[in-house]
């Protein structure tokens, strides 16, 4: 994808949810599905190059520069909301 080519990923597992609208999806077990796929991007080049350009763009989403500053600001988080947690008073003061 961040190549930008067009992909046809399966419909298996969590690549529908990764590729998020950038990739044809196809049932692996169906040839004919992915044949005709294959057929519909050499056929029509406006839908091959959406394809591309959603690759691209889905990439860039997905790099992992992004993916770990998403990851440390959930520990960041986690750190801050522990922290706040422990200052808590949870006994009545004597």
């Amino acid at each position: 994808m961040a190549s930008g080519c067009a992909v046809v990923a399966s419909n298996r597992g969590g690549l529908p949810e990764a590729c998020d609208g950038a990739a044809a999806i196809a049932d692996p077990g169906d040839f004919a599905q992915v044949v005709n796929i294959m057929r519909k991007m050499v056929n029509q080049p406006e839908y091959l190059a959406e394809l591309k350009q959603r690759a691209v763009a889905r990439a860039a989403e997905a790099a992992w520069s992004h993916s770990a500053e998403l990851l440390q600001n959930a520990i960041e988080f986690q750190h801050d909301s522990h922290q706040a947690i422990g200052q808590l008073s949870l006994c009545a003061s004597p």
